[in-house]
């Protein structure tokens, strides 16, 4: 039996412990990353209040990408042209009525060769479409019954040359004069995202719909309904959104299906699901993804290789996370880029044939994330001797994270070796979780050794980040002692 002593020394240390737990987070880390290859710049615009959805289009036919987005609380749209060297222009306003867009999509619905947008507002009679001029300006909105939804596709669904749209569980046939026939649902569940494709080969549409536990598959028949097809199942228990694409480089359509645990929403999971070319699909692989509310995915090729990379936007955490595609189905994870917030879109910005993104990066904000070359950085000291420490106390010492590159540094995230969590944390003081740095800023990550037994240690603090040479390793030492 432990000597009193011993029992005193070790309660002693379950009390420092305790309150040692309230004082740090244990940053464990996400997923393994590669050596980056690309950077980003930012520069803001202003938009109305509570930009929900950006869509990126050339509405004035000059060759340069322009921007859509949708400021719910001010019941407009707004239109910002670009410049083509990644500026945009002064913010034009469009009044959509007594509620605001949830939702948009960009496409020329009356077949006069300019785009149009469609938005689904928060009241399913006040749904409408504002008409393109072909010069950058939009015409006042002309309403239709549709439905409250965050979720449109416009695609031909029922082969007659016409723009339909899929919105939430409805779809509504276009007439190709930019109004559209009464819903009709082709499925009962609540969604929390939507996509379309031929997944089996057969030239017709097909939708992909994201639900609470699964993603379920409806099957065109080319009239614009709908079989129901086979559902796959999540891991977690929320489903958070969709997406289709080839993945694998197979020339069949696949899906990228984004969840997340509701009782710990930062915990995102993408799974890959490749399609079979029938309408089922085969092997999977899964991906763990930094969330918080509002995530979203997108596909294109941010390093230049020919092969598609996955985008996932975190959503209100502020990082836009990338899988580099392989070309086979397989992805290599890199740690987090800025930008990530409610909506987001990629395109080439300045033209210089590098994939950028937009980001509506707070609900008053959008940003152009220009592609550069990845930033520099410094990490003061390289190394850390905490001396002799008491077991059942503990000691701490700050590690500084300067940006010292020309283009936005992240840090994600600094953790230590899994055997030695009980031992050396990092301290709630720190300020680098998720941290976007301009050139020349700093941000602390706070290491803390709490020694359990009297011994001598040493490990090493990782710090992930976007910049060259990630992670960064920091030595630490230090001796339990009586």
């Amino acid at each position: 039996m432990p000597s009193s002593a011993t029992r005193e020394v070790r309660l002693h240390f379950l009390a420092r412990l305790a309150i040692l737990s309230v004082l740090t987070l244990f940053a464990l880390p996400m997923f393994s990353q590669s050596e980056p290859t690309f950077g980003f710049n930012q520069t803001n615009f202003r938009t109305g209040q509570e930009a929900l959805k950006i869509v990126v289009a050339d509405f004035n036919k000059d060759g340069k990408l322009d921007i859509a987005e949708s400021d719910f609380l001010d019941y407009t749209i707004s239109i910002f042209l670009g410049n083509g060297d990644g500026t945009l222009q002064a913010r034009q306003i469009y009044p959509i009525g007594s509620s605001g867009a949830y939702s948009i999509a960009v496409d020329d619905f009356n077949e006069d060769g300019n785009l149009d947008i469609v938005f689904s507002s928060a009241t399913a009679t006040a749904s409408g479409i504002l008409f393109g001029n072909g010069d950058g300006t939009l015409q006042p909105p002309s309403a239709f019954t549709g439905i409250v939804t965050s979720y449109l596709v416009a695609a031909d669904f029922n082969n007659d040359g016409h723009l339909d749209l899929a919105m939430n569980t409805s779809l509504l046939l276009g007439n190709g004069n930019g109004t559209f026939q009464a819903p009709v649902k082709f499925s009962g569940d609540t969604i929390y995202g939507l996509d379309a494709a031929d997944f089996n080969g057969d030239g017709k549409l097909d939708l992909v719909e994201s639900r609470y536990l699964d993603v379920a598959i409806f099957l065109g028949n080319g009239d614009g309904t709908f079989v129901a097809g086979k559902n796959y199942y999540f891991d977690q228990d929320e489903g958070r959104g969709v997406l289709a694409a080839d993945l694998n480089g197979d020339g069949i359509p696949d899906m990228a299906a984004l969840s997340w645990n509701s009782a710990q929403y930062e915990n995102g999971i993408v799974t890959l699901l490749f399609g079979n070319g029938d309408g089922t699909f085969g092997k999977s692989s899964t991906y763990n993804i930094p969330t918080e509310y509002y995530p979203s995915m997108a596909t294109g090729d941010i390093n230049g290789d020919g092969i598609l990379d996955l985008f996932v936007n975190e959503g209100d955490g502020f990082v836009v996370n990338v899988l580099l595609g392989k070309g086979d189905g397989r992805y290599e994870q890199q740690i987090g880029n800025p930008g990530g917030g409610v909506s987001f879109a990629l395109g080439d910005f300045n033209q210089d044939g590098k994939l950028d993104y937009a980001s509506s990066t707070d609900y008053l904000t959008l940003s152009i994330f220009t592609q550069t070359a990845p930033t520099t950085v410094s990490i003061t000291p390289t190394q850390i001797h905490f001396g002799k420490v008491k077991v059942g106390d503990y000691v701490s010492q700050d590690v500084t994270v300067t940006n010292t590159g020309d283009s936005l540094l992240v840090v994600s995230y600094a953790d230590f070796p899994d055997d030695l969590r009980d031992q050396f944390v990092i301290s709630s003081q720190s300020n680098c979780q998720d941290k976007t740095l301009k050139p020349g800023e700093s941000c602390t990550v706070t290491p803390v050794f709490a020694p359990v037994r009297h011994h001598q240690l040493h490990s090493v603090l990782s710090i992930h980040d976007n910049g060259v040479g990630t992670p960064h390793n920091i030595t630490v030492f230090g001796i339990g002692s009586e």
